[in-house]
């Protein structure tokens, strides 16, 4: 059992504790859904990209395996300078190898503009299909 799980460095002021950016992806393993789960802190599953529509934050979502890789979606944002507001999509990222290195789409699932995030994916195998919600 490996998951990845949201990691937040910065969490302003002492009341409420509310996250900010940016939003890391770690990654930890047990041996069943229960527990106890051990944070691997030499594995980084991925990063955030200057200059990428993922610049700001490349969150997680669940991991499946399909034949001999892990595809995978994630939140991504990134931010304008001057501009207060970030931009919201999903891209798509995937490996072979959960300790190792991970390739990212080079465009976004869906435009920016869209201004999507959280989702799940799941592949349907009769119909080949990946679907996201």
């Amino acid at each position: 059992m490996v998951p990845v799980f949201l990691g937040v460095p910065n969490v302003p002021g002492e009341i409420n504790l509310i996250q900010s950016f940016p939003n890391l992806t770690m990654k930890a393993k047990a041996s069943s859904p229960m527990g106890s789960w051990v944070k691997q802190k030499k594995v980084i599953p991925f990063r955030t990209i200057l200059n990428t529509y993922y610049a700001t934050t490349a969150s997680p979502s669940h991991i499946k395996k399909n034949r001999d890789q892990y595809p995978k979606s994630f939140s991504a944002t990134t931010q304008k300078d001057g501009n207060p507001f970030v931009k919201l999509t999903l891209g798509f990222i995937e490996t072979k190898d959960l300790d190792g290195s991970w390739m990212f789409d080079s465009q976004p699932i869906v435009p920016i503009e869209e201004q999507i995030e959280n989702t799940s994916i799941y592949f349907e195998e009769s119909r080949n299909t990946y679907f996201f919600y």
